[in-house]
C-alpha cells in the first residue's frame, strides 16, 4: 500500500475580498503528490479492499483475504497484526468508531 497526499503548497490561491478568506484553487489529476509511506500487506491480493483511518487520522486500518486485520501507525509505519480465531474469509472493509 502506498500512502500519499496531494501537494498543497504550489496550489494557485485567489482571495475573496467580500469575505477576506483564501480559496485554493482546482487542479488537475496528474500533478504532484507527497509521498507519505508505503506498507506491506500480506495475503492482500484481492482486487477491492477498503482501508480505514481513525478521526485524527495517524492509524490506518485493512484487512485481508485470511481474516486478519492489520493496524498501521501512519507516522512511524509501525504495524500491528490483529488475528481473528473466529474469522477466515476476506475482510473487505475497516473503520473505526468515534
Amino acid at each position: 500500500i502506498a500512502l500519499w497526499k496531494p501537494d498543497l503548497s504550489s496550489l494557485p490561491k485567489s482571495t475573496d475580498d467580500q469575505n477576506k478568506t483564501t480559496i485554493l484553487t482546482r487542479r488537475k489529476c496528474h500533478e504532484q503528490f507527497v509521498h507519505l509511506h508505503d506498507y506491506q500487506c500480506s495475503d492482500c491480493d484481492v482486487w477491492y479492499v477498503r482501508f480505514g483511518t481513525n478521526t485524527s487520522c495517524n492509524l490506518l486500518a485493512i484487512g485481508n483475504k485470511v481474516g486478519d486485520l492489520r493496524l498501521f501507525h501512519i507516522d512511524t509505519g509501525k504495524y500491528y497484526n490483529l488475528p481473528n480465531m473466529y474469522c477466515s474469509s476476506t475482510i473487505r472493509q475497516a473503520s473505526f468508531s468515534p
